[in-house]
């Protein structure tokens, strides 16, 4: 999660010593903490607080003219940020933009999934602050200015892009100073974001090919669904989905979601599987058949089994999509360790890499409930609901 702070006062010794305890009380708490720096004295005045230096929370003031010790203060924030959390929020799209025109093209494709399924849209940009330190990326202090510039520059780029049709989705934005792959990271961790949208350029130099852009980044990091969109693509209801299948990719819960969401759109479901030893193209097709046909009951959604022989696996599957007219491939990853990520050829990362066309990448190891639904059943047909 993301806590957004105030530290207000003037930089004196005494607000110096604070910031150093909630530096210290900010790691204790194992999440992102973004603290705005308030030293104007028309917005100290403003703030409402009786002295400075001071911390606030929203408009929870926690301290007033005061340094606590480190486990005070932790105590002091765990319990304004349990007060804060909402047992029922509304499950909504995670829209992250850097007001590039691929940013400006994704943030309309995710505003018309959020009409087809009733969601509410929050679009996230975060920047780096002047005042960020790269050996403390889960630690961001922003000047007061600087906030406010972002917050105006992302809003006015919304209503931008913004047409008439889509003003009934309801939307939110928010300006987060720090880095763009630990903050949609840590806003993922958050249950009601159902799917993360963003875009991905499809042109990448040297660096960016041995090591990840931020939407690659991303797809494998986070805790949520990543739907990532090319440049240029507009939504249209999915007609052909592909389906990168390996055994990781039988997982029950992942055939659940696929085949729920295919059922949604009333798609065709290509299972396709890349090997090069036919008895594990056999075992892959039986786990696949074992989870469509659970518990005897015909499949709702039309699909195709399909082998393909190959070495190349990312080069067969956007083959395979292209000839076959898929207008969404849906892979299926896991979170890795750092020295996992760089010893493992990720399919899923050379296939963002090159997509062109929308790719969905489901995470096998963060499921959002026992049931392993992450989008809420919207589609007004009662038989969709009892397939998710």
């Amino acid at each position: 999660m993301i806590w957004q702070l105030k530290l207000i006062g003037v930089h004196a010794s005494k607000y110096l010593k604070l910031m150093e305890v909630l530096k210290e009380a900010a790691r204790r708490l194992q999440g992102m903490t973004v603290v705005q720096q308030v030293s104007d004295i028309d917005s100290i005045i403003s703030s409402k607080v009786s002295a400075t230096p001071a911390l606030m929370l929203d408009d929870e003031v926690l301290v007033e003219n005061a340094v606590p010790e480190v486990e005070q203060l932790t105590r002091l924030l765990q319990a304004a940020i349990d007060r804060k959390r909402q047992p029922e929020k509304t499950m909504r799209i995670l829209v992250p933009v850097d007001f590039s025109d691929a940013a400006r093209n994704a943030l309309h494709y995710a505003l018309k999934w959020a009409a087809e399924y009733g969601l509410d849209v929050e679009v996230v940009h975060a920047f780096a602050s002047t005042l960020a330190d790269p050996a403390q990326p889960y630690f961001v202090p922003v000047q007061e200015e600087e906030q406010r510039a972002m917050e105006q520059r992302l809003a006015t780029f919304v209503e931008e892009v913004r047409s008439p049709e889509l003003e009934q989705i309801k939307v939110r934005t928010q300006a987060i100073a720090g880095y763009p792959v630990e903050t949609i990271t840590e806003l993922s961790k958050d249950p009601s974001v159902a799917l993360i949208i963003m875009a991905t350029t499809g042109e990448h130099d040297l660096l960016e090919k041995m090591f990840g852009s931020v939407s690659t980044a991303v797809s494998r990091m986070a805790w949520a669904p990543v739907l990532l969109v090319p440049p240029g693509v507009t939504f249209e209801r999915y007609r052909n989905i592909v389906y990168a299948t390996n055994l990781e990719a039988t997982d029950r819960q992942m055939i659940r979601q696929v085949v729920a969401l295919a059922h949604f759109f009333r798609a065709n479901i290509h299972f396709v599987h890349v090997v090069t030893d036919p008895e594990q193209a056999e075992a892959v097709e039986d786990a696949v058949f074992a989870q469509i046909f659970e518990g005897e009951q015909l499949p709702p959604v039309a699909f195709h089994l399909v082998g393909i022989r190959d070495d190349k696996p990312w080069e067969a599957l956007s083959r395979y999509a292209r000839e076959h007219k898929a207008d969404l491939l849906i892979t299926v990853t896991r979170h890795r360790s750092f020295w996992e990520r760089m010893m493992h050829k990720s399919v899923t990362k050379r296939l963002a890499l090159g997509t062109t066309i929308p790719m969905l990448v489901l995470h096998l190891d963060s499921q959002k409930d026992e049931k392993g639904v992450w989008l809420p059943q919207k589609s007004g047909s009662e038989d969709t609901k009892e397939q998710a």
